[in-house]
């Protein structure tokens, strides 16, 4: 791992849906950003962490500031509410600063969500966008190609290791 890769040190902005990905039995809302922010940094990623839960106010706690943890509930919703809310701010997130970022978006699947993977690849092949992923089951194969890193979402609320890491595979032209 060349720790000269500009997203080590990126902050890392995560998209939770906790509807589609609730928090586990047995884990409050501050061991599991404990967790996440474990796994991240088992994988480099040593930036400041920012959560934006979605989905219904009583699956998480309002926490302020936790571990460099900055926590924002918001938008219940329906399901397309909530993913199109997501999509809004994973759009306003990426516009809001130049340098790299790391995106790491947990919810169900959006393979049919065509808008959500064209601006992921859109936004990857800016190439200051580095995608992660964790989900429920594995991804879609064209999500999977568009992450670098992917977790089954109870593996990485445990704090455990990615499905596994796609980075370090080279890309087929």
């Amino acid at each position: 791992m060349a720790m000269d890769n500009p997203f080590f040190w990126a902050n890392t902005k995560v998209f939770v849906d906790v509807e589609d990905c609730p928090i586990p039995n047995g884990l409050d809302t501050r061991e599991l950003l404990e967790n996440i922010k474990t796994s991240l940094e088992n994988q480099g990623y040593f930036g400041r962490v920012t959560v934006n839960f979605y989905g219904r106010r009583d699956r998480t706690e309002c926490i302020t500031q936790f571990l460099n943890v900055n926590i924002f509930n918001s938008f219940p919703g329906t399901i397309a509410q909530r993913r199109t809310r997501i999509f809004i701010d994973l759009l306003y997130r990426a516009n809001e600063t130049y340098k790299p970022q790391n995106i790491l978006i947990v919810m169900g699947d959006i393979s049919n969500h065509k808008a959500f993977l064209k601006c992921i690849h859109l936004l990857k092949s800016k190439r200051r966008f580095n995608f992660l992923l964790a989900q429920p089951h594995k991804a879609s194969q064209e999500l999977h190609d568009a992450v670098s890193t992917e977790w089954l979402w109870e593996s990485l609320a445990a704090g455990g290791g990615p499905i596994n890491n796609l980075s370090e595979i080279p890309q087929q032209f």
